[in-house]
């Protein structure tokens, strides 16, 4: 059973597709949307890779926010006075 999608066999699919088309069928407008379809294959695999890698400045900045609140939990913690007498 297949677990992972080929974004290389999903490119090749759809181009065997778009000439597929293009050859059997003489409507021009299934031929470009074959050929948009190609063109949206090629984009989601160049957004996919863009996706992949770790952002760093967001890493950055959430590493920041943590240390802030736990920073401010600290403080407030250690000006905290208990009574535990009842």
């Amino acid at each position: 059973m297949y677990e992972r999608l080929d974004a290389g066999e999903i490119l090749r699919t759809a181009e065997r597709l778009e000439q597929r088309i293009w050859e059997r069928f003489p409507d021009p407008r299934l031929s470009k949307l074959a050929a948009r379809l190609a063109e949206i294959t090629r984009e989601s695999i160049t957004e996919v890779d863009r996706l992949r890698r770790p952002n760093i400045p967001l890493r950055i900045g959430v590493s920041l926010l943590l240390l802030a609140g736990l920073s401010v939990l600290a403080i407030v913690v250690r000006h905290l006075h208990v009574n535990f007498q009842g």
